[in-house]
């Protein structure tokens, strides 16, 4: 796991949750996921200038990540992350950005399909859809409206090999979003009535992946270049396995 925070100034204090135990108060956030140093080391010679320019503006690493920054950034303007990790190996990373007033803050899931078997094939990307339709604390209604009412956006992605939650907010609303987060990757309920329901949404995700060739295109070149095994596989899943899978599947997968 990856907990994440992009905002102003120091990090605020938090409530305490179980999975931040051991980490200091303020370490408790994280900033944007590094961009691929390596990359930006290998193609800074030849790319686009102003390419190159916005890669050294938008993005930053560890320093165990990218050990030479101070060529990109100069020494003393050089953007100091912070990364460290719990005894219940939770990674944290933190970015204070005195200038903004926003938070950007989110949980890197280290499980994607890659993870999966063939008989749950979709299931990561479906708990994603899952986590935001109700906790024992909370409706998906009333998740969505408490986000809504202070303008902050929640949402989240499904990769072959990471699952990311993650939200934006202003600072003095840093505590809510952290506290949904929490929330919904803790204690959702799974309810079946709600299942039932995403099922059918992510259906229809997979119809129009099919119907759109730009789309499609990839899940082939994967099932191509991986036969026969989860890296090959479609993120979003297969039509039956999909409607197959139950609440406790759900619960057995987080």
């Amino acid at each position: 796991l990856i907990l994440t925070y992009l905002g102003p100034g120091e990090p605020p204090r938090l409530p305490r949750f179980p999975f931040l135990a051991g980490a200091r108060d303020d370490q408790v956030w994280a900033s944007k996921l590094h961009h691929d140093c390596n990359w930006l080391q290998a193609h800074e010679g030849n790319a686009d200038p102003q390419h190159i320019s916005f890669l050294h503006r938008s993005f930053s690493s560890a320093d165990s990540l990218l050990p030479n920054r101070n060529t990109f950034y100069g020494a003393d303007v050089a953007p100091k992350m912070d990364v460290e990790e719990t005894a219940y190996g939770l990674r944290i990373v933190t970015d204070p950005m005195p200038s903004v007033e926003t938070v950007a803050l989110g949980v890197w899931v280290g499980a994607g399909t890659r993870h999966e078997t063939a008989d749950v094939n979709g299931i990561s990307h479906l708990l994603e859809h899952m986590a935001f339709k109700g906790t024992s604390r909370r409706t998906a209604q009333q998740i969505a409206e408490e986000m809504d009412n202070v303008g902050g956006q929640l949402n989240a992605y499904t990769s072959r090999d990471h699952t990311a939650y993650f939200a934006k907010v202003l600072k003095e609303d840093t505590d809510l979003a952290t506290d949904i987060l929490a929330d919904i990757l803790i204690d959702s309920t799974m309810d079946a009535e709600e299942l039932a329901r995403e099922q059918h949404v992510v259906v229809q995700e997979i119809y129009q992946a099919v119907d759109t060739p730009d789309d499609i295109i990839f899940d082939h070149m994967q099932a191509t270049a991986f036969p026969d095994q989860p890296l090959g596989w479609p993120v979003l899943g297969q039509e039956q396995i999909v409607r197959d899978i139950t609440s406790a599947h759900l619960k057995a997968h987080m």
